[in-house]
């Protein structure tokens, strides 16, 4: 799907994908169904743990954790329009802890965990659950991560039953020995659940078994690994697989800690970090700009430096602060000798320690100024709302491109700096010049990642096609009928000659093939027609809209897309992964 910015002033759509065929609209025929029975109904809802309403009514007020009771009670007074159950608003909460990496991490984002006890700090019995967690001995929760934040994660984070993760635990332990999950949270300090909230929670999760299973199959394999990697002398654990931008600033956050007391580590990087860096090339950017600032810029690294290059030429080869800040390129020979160096030379850990600080200092001041200063790729590109100017408009659905935003962050990048789906409308003639040149660049890099983002999703591209088509088709059966204008701001309800104006203008537009949508009371739904033409029809139709004066079909428009798309993604089963 590839629908970027576009200057309708031209009426050029760029970049739009075309279907591969061009389909014959397909009638659906009526079929008549049984209607179920209430107990066929009921059991294949899950009763009253699946339906949010019946839920609420269940639960006193005091069986509620913080801020949760409330937040059911928006969600049903919004008419709870995605169907949510009481474990997906649970989990909208707490999911922010599955990203925590540490107790203080923790306690900032969940005040209500303040008073946990670190596991590393209790007093516990050498061969008592906690206490193999102090001495590396617990197999599924290495101590590479406070114990106490693994159990919240899995009880608060994930809702998973205390008699569950007790059961799991004790089948794997060597010795089989039973454990009681509840005492091991009352000595943390660790706070629980109701126990009436708690059950009716795990009935909430519709795919509770299978997350459950997949979670501690994944944890039980993560800690065996981690402990390897610890025997191997890894100072961090870093997993295979991709991360998410809080991971990687955990794992970037314990390397700088690390060889901030380690600088002599750093010229032994293992083939784990090594890859890291490899595959993360911003953090390997990171790490030379403190190379190279701690080697060029600090009194400290300039006497190291003398040091290694006399060391070096023992040997006769002549190397720069250049080559020694691009750590994965250090060759065995190089690093044999760096071995050497270090451990003759103890003054020098001490000195490049301090260079090695000062550079992650340097660093830090230069993405503070960078933040401060940094203008995005959009403001460039004048999406900025200046009424009267110039009005942005998406034409994507507000949960897609929400969610292309998300995906976008997690995968280290600023979604500010492309244009997903965006558009601008210039009014009168205070109009911004742009660089086309700027234009391209950015539209190119935008669909490469929309293509990505689109092929996860492999019936997105369709659903909003027919996301297109239906808000197109109301709104036109707005403009025709008198009686009807409810897809229409107020401001454009009591304006029929701009009505008419667009009415006219859009039959012009729609002369290439117009859009029939009920046939015998059937819906048609946009099987063949070309996307580029439906989003080409909706910019037109804001455009029209916009240049008479009513920008307030901007929003009204986008909420229209909105409901077209949750209608029709409801119908078909879609869920945006």
């Amino acid at each position: 799907m590839k629908v970027l910015t576009n200057n309708l002033n031209n009426f050029k759509i760029q970049n739009l994908r075309i279907n591969k065929n061009e389909k014959q609209y397909n009638s659906i025929q009526k079929q008549e169904l049984l209607l179920p029975t209430t107990v066929q109904y009921l059991a294949f809802m899950g009763g009253y743990s699946i339906n949010l309403a019946e839920t609420f009514k269940q639960l006193n007020d005091e069986q509620y954790p913080f801020d949760i009771q409330e937040m059911v009670l928006a969600e049903i007074e919004k008419g709870n329009p995605e169907n949510k159950t009481l474990y997906d608003i649970h989990f909208e909460k707490y999911k922010g802890i599955l990203d925590c990496y540490t107790l203080d991490e923790l306690k900032e984002k969940y005040p209500e965990f303040m008073d946990v006890n670190s596991a590393f700090d209790v007093v516990a019995k050498d061969d008592s659950f906690i206490g193999k967690f102090q001495s590396g001995e617990n197999e599924i929760f290495a101590n590479n991560e406070d114990l106490t934040l693994q159990l919240i994660k899995l009880y608060w984070g994930q809702g998973f039953s205390l008699n569950g993760l007790s059961s799991y635990i004790a089948d794997l332990s060597q010795d089989k020995k039973g454990i009681q999950l509840r005492y091991t949270l009352e000595k943390l300090n660790i706070p629980l659940m109701d126990k009436r909230y708690a059950s009716v929670l795990k009935l909430s999760n519709k795919e509770y078994n299978e997350k459950f299973t997949s979670e501690m199959s994944n944890r039980l394999k993560e800690a065996k690994e981690i402990k390897k990697q610890q025997q191997e002398g890894e100072p961090v654990y870093i997993p295979r697989g991709p991360l998410t931008e809080s991971h990687k600033q955990h794992i970037s956050a314990a390397l700088k800690r690390y060889y901030q007391e380690h600088p002599e580590s750093l010229f032994e990087l293992s083939k784990r970090q090594i890859r890291y860096y490899q595959e993360h090339p911003e953090r390997a950017q990171e790490m030379k700009e403190v190379m190279l600032h701690a080697w060029n810029n600090t009194e400290e690294g300039k006497s190291v430096l003398r040091a290694i290059k006399r060391a070096m030429r023992k040997n006769n080869i002549d190397i720069s602060p250049e080559e020694l800040a691009n750590l994965p390129e250090i060759n065995k020979e190089q690093q044999k000798i760096l071995k050497e160096f270090w451990e003759r030379n103890t003054w020098a850990k001490e000195k490049f320690s301090v260079a090695v600080k000062k550079g992650y200092a340097h660093l830090g001041e230069i993405k503070a100024g960078f933040q401060q200063n940094k203008i995005s790729m959009k403001e460039k590109l004048g999406f900025v709302n200046i009424p009267g100017k110039r009005y942005i408009f998406s034409n994507f659905p507000t949960k897609v491109r929400e969610k292309l935003n998300t995906w976008v962050k997690e995968k280290g990048l600023n979604p500010d700096d492309y244009t997903f789906a965006e558009g601008i409308i210039y009014i009168g003639k205070d109009k911004t010049k742009t660089d086309s040149a700027l234009i391209k660049e950015v539209e190119k890099k935008s669909v490469k990642i929309m293509d990505d983002f689109f092929a996860l999703q492999p019936r997105l591209e369709d659903l909003i096609a027919d996301t297109y088509m239906l808000a197109i088709v109301d709104i036109m059966e707005s403009l025709k009928n008198q009686n009807l204008h409810n897809c229409l701001p107020e401001s454009l309800k009591n304006n029929p000659e701009a009505i008419k104006t667009i009415k006219i203008y859009m039959q012009k537009q729609m002369e290439e093939k117009p859009l029939y949508v009920n046939i015998n009371n059937c819906i048609i739904y946009a099987q063949g027609v070309d996307i580029n033409y439906l989003n080409r029809i909706y910019q037109c139709l804001l455009y029209c809209a916009v240049n008479l004066g009513h920008a307030d079909c901007i929003d009204c428009f986008q909420k229209i897309v909105d409901e077209k798309f949750e209608k029709r993604a409801n119908e078909i089963g879609f869920i945006l992964n």
